[in-house]
């Protein structure tokens, strides 16, 4: 049931990142990155969202290729769609 929950999320939050015009992997996966590009805008984002009461942590130089750093979303079965939803209202912004 916990699996069955947890791939349900991953869909959901898929559909929604799609929608405001991410790419992301075709394959699914419990681990979003959310490429932004360069350094300095990935650890703005990450920031916004810790503000917004969500840790999203960016991943960058040298774990990524310079210019590639990357939001790392990270999906459980314990998210709720309210909390898959604040993520999206705040990637939105």
């Amino acid at each position: 049931s916990l699996r069955e929950k947890l791939w349900q999320r991953v869909e959901e939050l898929r559909r929604g990142i799609e929608a405001l015009g991410w790419s992301i992997p075709a394959e699914p996966s419990t681990i979003l990155p959310l490429i932004v590009g360069g350094e300095a805008k990935a650890l703005a984002m990450m920031g916004q969202l810790r503000e917004a009461g969500l840790f999203i942590p960016a991943i960058r130089y040298p774990t990524v290729a310079r210019n590639e750093a990357r939001l790392r979303v990270t999906v459980s079965a314990s998210h709720s769609s309210d909390d898959l939803q604040a993520l999206l209202e705040s990637l939105a912004r």
